[in-house]
């Protein structure tokens, strides 16, 4: 959706949504489904219409191009009077290289939750007016996916992640909660959470609910994705300056090597060495260009800021974006700080143009 959204964006076209867009159903056949469970729930989420009822007052010289385009053919053949149809979640649209389109579209994301923060859904509007109490602890919400893949999350990253929340918020202290899909399967991939980081405040979203799930990582302080993009769209919604986002590469471009070792997946470079031979020099992401790409601790780093699927799903607002190894970026622990104090204060909030600071040279 966002990605449909950022090309009717780029077209000046309205966006409709398929009617069934948030039902479940089979997610292979001819009958696609989006999801395989009931989230119409979303629809009070974002700005836009479904089909039927976009559709149902249109002029009726309007031409319906039936066919459904890949995206390369709808930016390059588009007419005004037109209704295209768009399906950015199948390889066909974007190549099979780029999936669900992110590697094909850096700053998506961003451009997309700009503009829907600033014409938020009533829903929105009432979850940013919450009363906050701000001489309770804050919540720092762990999204941890279990189940079909296994996160490259390490237990030395993950405890660095929590040292670095705990000591930001030195006057409200923190709650720390893991929320997964099955709680039991978290436990066996990652015992380490509640025996070595002493985090024991596990929710299960298979029984909590999505909407419950997606609701406390919109209003929680802080927010730690570790790969899923289900985290990524709560901490795209939340109010500037509300919540700090702990970004982490996402899950379709690190591979975890052995026990301990981060790799950008399909290829040599791997965290601290090259390990098959190959050129030194970090390429240029299709003419990006990183700010200050010298403060980078690594090669690694380096490729890890610059890679497609990185620059897709980023959000400048509330991020602070973290290294494989649990590392804030050298730029941002100014960002950190800053949305660090004013959440910690009594007005719970930092001002929004340190919630949208960023550093990304290609990002305007």
């Amino acid at each position: 959706m966002i990605w449909a959204a950022d090309i009717a964006h780029k077209l000046g076209a309205v966006l409709a949504l398929d009617d069934s867009f948030w039902s479940p159903g089979p997610l292979t056949g001819p009958r696609y489904f989006h999801f395989g469970n009931d989230i119409n729930w979303a629809w009070k989420l974002f700005p836009f219409a479904n089909a039927s009822s976009a559709t149902r007052h249109l002029p009726a010289e309007m031409t319906d191009v039936r066919q459904t385009l890949s995206v390369d053919t709808l930016l390059k053949s588009w007419k005004c009077g037109h209704i295209y149809k768009l399906q950015t979640g199948v390889i066909f649209s974007c190549g099979p290289a780029a999936r669900w389109c992110q590697a094909r579209m850096m700053g998506a994301m961003d451009r997309m939750f700009s503009v829907i923060s600033s014409v938020p859904t009533q829903f929105l509007r009432d979850k940013w007016a919450k009363r906050w109490n701000t001489s309770e602890p804050v919540t720092a919400i762990w999204h941890i996916r279990t189940g079909d893949i296994t996160l490259p999350l390490r237990r030395s990253a993950a405890a660095l992640i929590k040292h670095t929340i705990d000591k930001s918020f030195p006057r409200r202290g923190v709650r720390h909660v893991l929320v997964t899909f099955q709680s039991s399967i978290l436990k066996t991939t990652f015992p380490w959470f509640e025996s070595d980081l002493g985090i024991h405040e596990v929710l299960d979203s298979k029984k909590l609910a999505d909407e419950q799930a997606f609701e406390m990582m919109l209003q929680a302080e802080v927010v730690v994705s570790t790969g899923s993009s289900f985290a990524h769209i709560p901490t795209g919604l939340a109010e500037p300056g509300r919540q700090i986002h702990m970004y982490l590469p996402p899950k379709n471009m690190i591979e975890m090597r052995g026990a301990d070792v981060c790799c950008i997946s399909n290829s040599c470079e791997c965290e601290g060495s090259l390990i098959c031979p190959g050129n030194s020099t970090p390429p240029e992401p299709h003419g990006a260009t990183i700010l200050k790409p010298e403060a980078q601790t690594s090669k690694f780093n380096y490729l890890t800021r610059t890679h497609q699927e990185w620059m897709g799903a980023f959000v400048r607002k509330n991020t602070v974006p973290v290294t494989c190894s649990g590392n804030v970026f050298d730029e941002y622990a100014y960002k950190l700080q800053q949305l660090a104090a004013g959440l910690d204060s009594e007005s719970g909030k930092a001002e929004p143009a340190i919630a949208n600071l960023h550093y990304e040279g290609w990002m305007r």
